[in-house]
């Protein structure tokens, strides 16, 4: 069993997602040996799907609305002025919200 669960948590490198896919597959088997934990780990689908962060594509996002005030700047512009004042004021508090919205390993 502490094989089994050495290798889930291996092959899964700690996504939540995939271990629970990966025990619920293991635990469908009617017999366990070391054998045939490796073949369902190393033989596992589920391996492709790796969680993506996306808080740097956000803040670049992000970014790129802020730049919206200097543009407004240039072209006397006080609506885009304004956007891109509220996006600096929201990437302000950007970190604490990425932090907070960070999921934690089973």
């Amino acid at each position: 069993m502490e094989h089994a669960r050495n290798k889930a948590w291996d092959v899964a490198q700690g996504n939540p997602k995939m271990i629970v896919e990966l025990c619920t597959r293991l635990s469908k088997e009617e017999f366990l040996d070391t054998d045939v934990v490796s073949e369902i780990c190393d033989n596992y689908i589920g391996r492709e799907t790796q969680e993506f962060d996306m808080s740097i594509i956000l803040f670049v996002l992000l970014g790129g609305v802020m730049a919206l005030k200097y543009i407004g700047n240039e072209s006397n512009d006080p609506d885009l002025r304004m956007i891109g004042g509220l996006m600096v004021i929201v990437m302000l508090f950007a970190r604490s919200f990425f932090r907070i919205s960070k999921r934690v390993g089973l």
